[in-house]
């Protein structure tokens, strides 16, 4: 959703940046759902391309010859298969720690690029959406670059008058008082 269109409904920016997470977080979700069942139809395309034509090889042989090439195909299916299976939790693997990382607030990608090799390096695991030993890490990262963080300080906002100064009167009548001269006529 776009921020002018939140506005112009009266919302405040707590309540935009709150819809605008719960939002990122839905997108993010099907994301990953969308990438995971991509990988999941590639795979099976290519299993069964290789089983049509495994198949229609067999046509043309003799008993034995099926035989060896049934199990040498069981064989390349279980690898296959076994293989698929290791890219697919190495998806799922990456999904968990961009999300992670994203939550810790780094200024930039260069950072958070750091931060997901320093935990591949570590071999840290996941236990459901907690990354063990997680915290350890950000806390030596942090101390190392404490500038990488954004600041969850809000920034200072400014006016142009300063709030129960003008008693109901103009700038102009403020200024001309604050001159000597009278109210304008």
């Amino acid at each position: 959703m776009k921020v002018e269109f939140l506005k112009g409904l009266g919302l405040t920016d707590e309540q935009i940046q709150n819809i605008q997470a719960e939002s990122g977080r839905e997108i993010q979700k099907y994301k990953e759902e969308n990438i995971d069942l991509k990988a999941e139809v590639n795979n099976t395309k290519e299993l069964l391309d290789n089983a049509n034509k495994e198949i229609d090889s067999y046509k043309s042989m003799d008993i034995e010859a099926i035989k060896k090439a049934a199990e040498d195909y069981k064989t390349k299916y279980e690898t296959a298969e076994n293989e698929h299976k290791a890219q697919l939790a190495e998806i799922q693997l990456n999904n968990k720690l961009e999300k992670y990382v994203d939550g810790l607030k780094l200024k930039n990608d260069i950072y958070k690029k750091a931060v997901i090799s320093r935990i591949k390096e570590k071999e840290l695991k996941f236990d459901g959406d907690t990354l063990l030993g997680g915290e350890e890490l950000v806390k030596g990262f942090k101390e190392q670059y404490a500038d990488a963080f954004c600041d969850d300080k809000p920034k200072p906002s400014f006016s142009d008058s300063t709030p129960g100064t003008n008693n109901g009167s103009s700038n102009d009548d403020t200024l001309r008082a604050a001159m000597g001269l009278g109210p304008k006529k």
